[in-house]
């Protein structure tokens, strides 16, 4: 099975999922799942809205990036200042990367699958879905 390719707009930025083998959205799905967040917040300024992942890993993080072609890895906490190792995430906060990438894991999402939905239905009219 690979995952479908579609390209969503919103807010003038556009993002096409890419074609994903088996083991790579299983793989990301299981990190999502574990590690990741799939966040959205009515706010009276706005909508906040993200995906992510936290990992200690930088190149686990970089190899979802590569993968999935949208998103910056940056680092996350203050970890080293209590002794532990440095925190890193994988994060997706533009309109069309959020849904898209919720979108296209949400089927096989267990843990995070109704954080997913929530974040897909928040997001659904305010973007183009061309198939």
């Amino acid at each position: 099975m690979l995952a479908t390719c579609k390209s969503v707009s919103g807010k003038g930025k556009e993002y096409t999922t890419p074609f994903l083998e088996d083991f790579h959205l299983g793989y990301i799905t299981g990190l999502l799942d574990g590690e990741g967040c799939f966040h959205v917040s009515e706010q009276p300024k706005g909508t906040s809205y993200y995906v992510a992942i936290y990992n200690t890993n930088k190149d686990l993080l970089q190899y979802v990036l590569d993968i999935l072609e949208v998103g910056s890895i940056m680092r996350s906490g203050d970890n080293e200042k209590r002794g532990y190792k440095p925190c890193w995430v994988w994060k997706v906060q533009t309109l069309a990367g959020s849904f898209a990438v919720a979108s296209m894991f949400e089927p096989v999402l267990l843990v995070k699958k109704e954080a997913a939905r929530k974040l897909i239905s928040t997001l659904k009219d305010r973007v183009e879905v061309i198939e």
